[in-house]
């Protein structure tokens, strides 16, 4: 018992520890002088204001009480077994260090545990172990992995509390078998890296520099309600979960290279932040739940090659889904996949069977395909569709927003109460089907410079409706001017209303309808000045001969997407007139 006592080892000195029990009182060291453990001892309530060097083999070393840690303890295994052991609960405060040599065989963990060992203030740093399942532990200081061996934390059932920093600086930090609730800080620095393995991790940040990253290793982690602000890597053949919130504003790496590679979510998740979950280009990447119609809400940005839902999550993506490489599988269970953000075919997107809506943005690039499989319907409520590429579907069916593009539409398409947006001339946009517009619906074209929308369909268009014609900003047709603005097969119906937006009121137009065609004309100062210099003249009826018996629009004088003795008879009526 030193409890008012001092035992102190000056420069070049040393006190050894032989089968001693320590209570209570200050132990100090100055300069080189050390306490080196030789045999057993136990320090209880003491004060260690000094050096205490742990040799490698040793292994009696026990804690007891409080440790006011103002000195440094060194574990100084060289490959053989040793052991730092508390024996009850402990608390450590202080600003001191424990200090562990750069071997695995380093250990922390309880004598006749499970025990609570507190960190309060000091420093655990090096490479071995704190805790064997037999700690319970709570970090209100630093544990510091700063060497090329692995500093390891396994705590008991009663699991790791982090209220400061764990850190991998450089080195090698594992959290395992165990659970740590994060309340402050775990990173990853200077090329350090923390390998999650059998553990679960609740809340706080995981944070690295850019260059540090955290890893899965072994049996899967899970990362529940926390902040990802670095790197994860989840290599070839291994597993990560997801819980709760995960506020992803780092990167998520799913790196099959051949094998079964997964992230899997646990209940409803959200992913979210302005990070991104990226799947390798192999379609081994899995990204589902465990429970039938668990929503899996993706709030930030996925993308890459491999399968999304697997017949198991309801999925709702209000941010960024982009399939990347050899294509992307979207597979969600019997409640669907909604779409409210950005949903984008680069390469090739399959949407398999289950319900499917759209109120957000989606775009299927030059080249790509978005496909529906199985005949599933694609169905737009809101937001909008541009199909560059491809779109293959059962039917599409538009209920609001508008769809759009340059590419093809593959099947039918039903406008009710949406906007079909022609493509830009040459191409414009085709509907390898029928097309049927509502009359709630509408039809949209753009006349500009050197372009104008238009829409190719290649069975029959029903139509009613509208048809929403306008101007781009800056340009103004030439007189007589004709654009085919639909085609089809064949045409029933008619469009109910017209509108014209950006119309000068000096430019006059008329839309024409034939059984194949709707054309939109510009008008001059009178019919039959097909060249448009005001004037009615053989320069007029020549270029009329030269189109004679096609469609136009060159010598289609009243519209009607055929030049014959109707327009000639127009063109003769104002033979000789000025037109300005």
């Amino acid at each position: 018992d030193s409890t008012a006592g001092l035992v102190e080892a000056y420069d070049n000195s040393t006190i050894r520890f032989n089968n001693a029990h320590m209570y209570r009182g200050e132990l100090a060291t100055y300069d080189s002088g050390r306490f080196l453990s030789v045999g057993n001892v136990t320090l209880e309530d003491v004060f260690l204001a000094g050096r205490w060097d742990i040799p490698s083999s040793s292994q009696g070393n026990y804690l007891r009480g409080e440790l006011d840690l103002y000195g440094t303890i060194n574990l100084m295994s060289a490959g053989n077994d040793t052991y730092l052991r508390p024996a009850e609960d402990v608390t450590i405060f202080g600003i001191g260090e424990i200090v562990m040599s750069n071997q695995t065989r380093n250990f922390i963990y309880a004598l006749s545990g499970p025990h609570v060992f507190t960190i309060n203030g000091p420093t655990i740093r090096g490479s071995g172990w704190i805790g064997q399942a037999d700690l319970e532990i709570h970090n209100n200081g630093l544990i510091l992995a700063n060497q090329s061996q692995v500093l390891a934390v396994w705590p008991s059932a009663g699991g790791c509390t982090n209220n400061t920093i764990m850190r991998a600086d450089g080195g090698n930090l594992t959290l395992t078998s165990g659970t740590f609730t994060n309340n402050g800080l775990i990173e990853s620095i200077n090329n350090g890296r923390v390998r999650l393995t059998n553990c679960a991790v609740n809340g706080g940040t995981l944070m690295d520099d850019g260059v540090g990253f955290f890893l899965v290793a072994g049996n899967p982690p899970t990362l529940r309600d926390l902040t990802l602000a670095a790197r994860l890597d989840i290599p070839n053949a291994l597993t990560c979960y997801v819980a709760g919130t995960v506020t992803n504003e780092g990167l998520i790496q799913v790196n099959s290279a051949g094998s079964n590679t997964y992230l899997r979510h646990f209940g409803n998740t959200t992913l979210t932040g302005s990070g991104e979950v990226v799947l390798s280009n192999n379609s081994h990447n899995w990204v589902y739940g465990f429970a039938a119609n668990d929503l899996l809400t993706i709030d930030c940005t996925l993308r890459g090659t491999g399968n999304l839902g697997v017949d198991v999550s309801r999925i709702l993506n209000t941010g960024t889904i982009i399939a990347e490489g050899s294509g992307l599988v979207i597979d969600p269970a019997a409640q669907g996949f909604d779409n409210q953000g950005d949903l984008i075919a680069a390469t090739t997107l399959t949407l398999a069977p289950g319900p499917f809506t759209t109120s957000g943005n989606v775009t299927v690039n030059s080249g790509a395909t978005l496909t529906r499989t199985s005949g599933g319907n694609y169905t737009q409520t809101g937001g909008s569709t541009v199909v560059d590429g491809t779109l293959v579907a059962g039917s599409v069916t538009i209920d609001g927003g508008v769809i759009g593009g340059d590419g093809l539409i593959d099947l039918s398409v039903t406008n009710n109460a949406g906007t079909l947006a022609g493509g830009t001339s040459p191409n414009g946009l085709t509907i390898d089907g029928d097309y049927s517009q509502e009359p709630g619906a509408a039809t949209s074209i753009v006349f500009g410079d050197g372009f104008h929308d238009n829409v190719t369909v290649n069975g029959t268009a029903y139509l009613s409706g509208a048809l929403a014609l306008a101007l781009a900003d800056g340009y103004t047709p030439a007189p007589a001017s004709a654009f085919i603005v639909l085609s089809a097969a064949a045409i029933e119906g008619d469009f109910d209303s017209v509108t014209f937006t950006n119309l000068p009121a000096a430019v006059s137009y008329s839309v024409n309808r034939t059984e194949t065609a709707v054309g939109v004309v510009f008008g001059s100062g009178c019919e039959g000045d097909t060249n448009g210099d005001n004037m009615v003249n053989f320069t007029d009826l020549n270029r009329l001969l030269d189109n004679w018996g096609t469609a136009g629009p060159v010598g289609d004088v009243n519209g009607s997407g055929a030049v014959n003795f109707e327009d000639l008879n127009l063109l003769l009526d104002n033979w000789g007139a000025d037109c300005n």
